[in-house]
């Protein structure tokens, strides 16, 4: 998994960027979909990043074998790969869609595979929700997510209203009410991502 394997080396490259240590952001996005609102508003995230901070893609979801325990003790390259690349980060950035008052498969799917590993207990995470209609699987995703021990940063999780506004990155990252409010939260995360062990 190539592609998996150029994230993880990525992100150790520029744990130190001219001379400061960046903040790893891992960006995730629940659905497949090309033009997902989640994944555009991810984008946009990754535009907004205030200095310091370094937020890169997860997009191996699909490439991901179905969950199966007999294979924890050996796990699929994918899976090596997702367990590493959340290993490196310093968070979690997850936006996920709702289908069918619940949480996508595919997504729940990554999920369960990092149930047992040893990089997820633990881990910040800051939920971006693209759409207030979301609210069960936003309480499902909190459900399962404090389960597997994640650390939801609180005032670093927005919900924003991205349904059937068609934005793209550029245009949400330029709104002058949208672009704000993704900021000012990715800067709470980096605050307390730095001073998590104050």
């Amino acid at each position: 998994m190539e592609h998996e394997a150029q994230f993880v080396r990525k992100f150790t490259n520029f744990r130190i960027n001219m001379g400061v240590e960046m903040v790893r952001l891992l960006a995730v996005s629940g659905s497949l979909r090309q033009a997902s609102s989640n994944s555009i508003l991810l984008r946009a995230a990754e535009r907004l990043c205030p200095e310091g901070v370094l937020l890169i893609h997860y997009e191996g979801i699909d490439k991901l074998p179905h969950f199966n325990p007999d294979l924890l003790e050996n796990p699929p390259e994918a899976v090596a790969e997702l367990c590493s690349i959340v290993g490196q980060a310093d968070g979690l950035l997850i936006s996920c869609p709702e289908y069918a008052r619940g949480i996508p498969g595919s997504f729940k799917n990554m999920l369960d595979w990092l149930v047992s590993s040893e990089e997820f207990p633990g881990k910040p995470v800051a939920l971006f929700n693209a759409s207030p209609r979301a609210s069960h699987a936003q309480a499902a995703l909190r459900l399962v997510l404090e389960t597997m021990s994640a650390r939801i940063i609180e005032e670093a999780s927005i919900t924003v209203n991205l349904l059937s506004s068609r934005l793209s990155a550029e245009s949400i990252t330029a709104d002058p009410v949208l672009g704000p409010v993704i900021g000012t939260a990715l800067g709470a995360f980096k605050h307390r991502l730095e001073n998590q062990h104050l």
